[in-house]
């Protein structure tokens, strides 16, 4: 787009010099036109006075001549004289009117060509305003056209924020996956130790059970007290200790438990917490997306506006361009990539 563009305004300013340099020798031309035209009215003005000189004079002659005839008959050789005279100068003024006639169509010629150059003029002088309003008009364009750049400037300002905006709420959604990962293993960790608790309830509750029917029995039986049966205190023994063991696990188990809920409950927060963020991220995301369409528009614009402007402008906003351009390919990369929930 911008070599088509310098190509035209290399033979704008080309033909702009061609017409000046024309100009210049059309007003040089003008003026020696104008000089010439003055000296052919001086010279037929001179020609009109002694043109006006010959024909009085051809007038006086011809009442001489006349009152020569009616005096002079006697004086036939004079007469033929002034007849021959007379003969010459009729012969003289038809010449000097071959002579103002020739004139007459010189001047005319002249006069014609003297409408055509002041038409030219006039056209040149109108095409040199209608250059003037193109200046203008282009110099109007250059102002736009930076005012736009130093606007898309300052959009790539807040699309680069924007964009390490995203990158932190990216990490953050990671951070998020990792931690739904975390409360994924700690809700299966607590399923299993409420089910190894379970068990070892009713396994508390069994041996419970049969330590009290022992120790019913040998309350009942007083014999086997005096007689000091080791083999049943053994055995009381032995399910007491496991009656203890159980209950210490249980209450081991039942604090991991309560470790666990309280960690799955905080995970639960942040979670809830980076949903928030993720939202917010999705808001914004889609609020890139709209910049992202403005830009592009933006850059629609400038290109159709700084066509007529200077090739170093165009190279300018080629470079604005570009970066636009890379900015709005990160942006539509980070609306592409997965999103984490």
């Amino acid at each position: 787009m911008a070599e088509p563009f310098k190509r035209d305004f290399v033979e704008f300013e080309k033909a702009f010099r061609e017409l000046k340099t024309e100009l210049h020798m059309k007003r040089s031309e003008v003026t020696k036109l104008k000089s010439e035209l003055e000296d052919a009215h001086n010279e037929i003005h001179n020609y009109k006075q002694s043109l006006d000189k010959e024909k009085k004079s051809s007038e006086d002659n011809k009442i001489t001549m006349a009152m020569f005839m009616k005096r002079t008959q006697d004086y036939e050789s004079k007469f033929f004289e002034k007849r021959d005279a007379l003969a010459r100068l009729d012969l003289q003024h038809k010449m000097e009117c071959s002579k103002n006639t020739e004139l007459t169509e010189d001047l005319r010629k002249i006069a014609f060509e003297k409408l055509q150059l002041v038409r030219k003029i006039v056209a040149l002088e109108e095409q040199r305003k209608r250059d003037m309003l193109y200046t203008n008009d282009i110099t109007q364009h250059c102002m736009q056209v930076k005012n736009m750049m130093e606007t898309l400037q300052s959009d790539i300002g807040k699309v680069n924020e924007d964009h390490e905006t995203l990158h932190c709420l990216i990490q953050q959604v990671d951070s998020m996956q990792e931690s739904a990962q975390t409360c994924q293993g700690l809700s299966d960790s607590i399923a299993i130790l409420k089910s190894e608790m379970k068990t070892f309830e009713e396994e508390s509750v069994k041996y419970k059970a049969k330590s009290e029917l022992l120790e019913s029995l040998i309350s009942d039986n007083v014999g086997l007290q005096d007689q000091e049966n080791l083999e049943a205190k053994v055995i009381l023994n032995q399910y007491k200790k496991m009656i203890a063991h159980n209950k210490q696990i249980i209450e081991i188990k039942n604090e991991m438990i309560k470790t666990l809920n309280s960690n799955l409950n905080q995970e639960k927060k942040i979670n809830i917490k980076l949903i928030l963020d993720n939202d917010r991220m999705n808001e914004q995301i889609l609020n890139l997306q709209k910049k992202s369409n403005e830009l592009r528009a933006k850059i629609g614009e400038t290109i159709q506006i700084a066509e007529p402007t200077q090739p170093v402008q165009n190279t300018l906003l080629e470079a604005s361009v570009a970066r636009i351009k890379i900015e709005s390919d990160i942006i539509i990369e980070i609306e592409d990539s997965p999103r984490h929930v």
